[in-house]
């Protein structure tokens, strides 16, 4: 038995490298020691967290805790192993799988994996650089470290693409096994159309409405965008767009139900609320740049102040991200002891919200005169209370 305990400082600077070396890194020690059996356990205690137990042999078990300054930046790693073992030899090896890891690159491959979605789909032929959809053979070029990575980066990655999917076409996109597929299989029922004048007949089964799906082709960019850069957190389209995931589940929602909808209600409700000139920039938001049919979209206006309007908020959208993520980057790239103290933040934060209601005028006046004393007042509160 030994007690023993091995600390690598590591000092990554973003999520995406704190990611890419621990993905790295576990497929190193896989390498080194011919396996590596994980009981996850994830606990925060401030900035640590504790991963669970790494089984690395019979007798060795590690127990792994990482380090955070900033979070998401991986600033050391600690291996507590035990079990028998050399405590040298075993330092060194972790040391090497530690060094190995921090030159990630050095071991990324390139793999392509091909899935099945729900065979009642069929898909028209459309081919990017990093996918190939076909019938309903879905096929992705994905990145990772070693067979178990790359196959768990494909499982991920090919949901998420069926999540796009299922926007871009406005068709529930599933893999193949799935319940939804067995659903379809069994209400397939056939359909039949009677012509009144001649008294023909015509017959079609209701899955033909998933027949022939096209991608298009601004959904076809993106998937190739995406795929390349997938865990690119400062980048991707999920920090790029403020509320956008939200847009699109109210897009899919006023879909869903466009049949149901009590049109004369919802427009009370908006107008009393004194939100109809909110949903229509939106509304013209969601038909200009995210594809909304305009006919599922109630009140969609395609006058020319609405696509003004639609315009900014786009503008706005991808200079902030995704619910104001993307805001106060610049004190983290300027990271400093300076920075960090709490009355720079708070004045960074406060001239920020200065200049988003200054950014917020220029589409909706009217709620930002609105808005705009409450927001400070809740923001000195805020202050005050040492919050933030």
């Amino acid at each position: 038995m030994n007690d023993s305990r091995f600390v690598f400082g590591i000092g990554l600077q973003s999520n995406k490298e704190s990611n890419d070396f621990l993905r790295c890194l576990w497929s190193r020690i896989a390498a080194s020691f011919g396996k590596l059996a994980w009981q996850y356990n994830p606990i925060k205690v401030n900035n640590t967290i504790f991963v669970g137990h790494g089984c690395i042999s019979e007798d060795i078990l590690l127990n792994v805790r990482l380090g955070f300054k900033k979070r998401g930046c991986l600033a050391f790693i600690n291996f507590s192993p035990s079990g028998s073992f050399d405590a040298n030899k075993l330092h060194s090896k972790l040391k090497q799988c530690v060094n190995e890891a921090l030159n990630y690159k050095d071991y990324e491959r390139e793999v392509t994996g091909t899935g099945l979605i729900d065979k009642n789909l069929s898909f028209i032929k459309k081919e990017g650089h990093n996918f190939r959809v076909e019938g309903n053979r879905l096929t992705l070029r994905v990145r990772g470290y070693d067979d178990a990575d790359c196959s768990c980066m494909f499982k991920a990655q090919i949901q998420q693409i069926c999540n796009l999917l299922t926007f871009d076409t406005l068709k529930y996109i599933t893999l193949s096994g799935t319940l939804t597929e067995e659903i379809r299989n069994n209400h397939n029922f056939i359909t039949c159309l009677v012509n009144e004048d001649d008294g023909e007949s015509d017959s079609m089964e209701r899955n033909e409405m998933y027949r022939n799906l096209e991608v298009s082709d601004k959904m076809a960019q993106y998937l190739d965008s995406y795929l390349e850069r997938s865990f690119d957190y400062e980048n991707h389209f999920s920090k790029e767009g403020l509320g956008m995931r939200q847009v699109c589940d109210w897009c899919r929602l006023l879909w869903t139900f466009r049949d149901k909808l009590d049109l004369r209600l919802l427009e009370v409700r908006l107008r009393k609320a004194g939100l109809m000139s909110e949903w229509k920039a939106f509304g013209a938001y969601a038909v200009e740049y995210l594809g909304m049919s305009a006919e599922a979209m109630p009140f969609y206006s395609d006058g020319g102040r609405w696509k003004r309007k639609a315009k900014l908020i786009n503008k706005f959208i991808l200079s902030v991200g995704n619910m104001g993520h993307k805001r106060g980057s610049w004190l983290k790239e300027h990271d400093s002891w300076l920075s960090r103290q709490f009355v720079v933040r708070k004045t960074f934060s406060m001239f920020r919200r200065i200049g988003d209601l200054m950014n917020h005028a220029r589409i909706f006046p009217l709620d930002s005169l609105r808005f705009s004393f409450t927001i400070m007042k809740n923001g000195v509160k805020s202050a005050m209370r040492g919050e933030g």
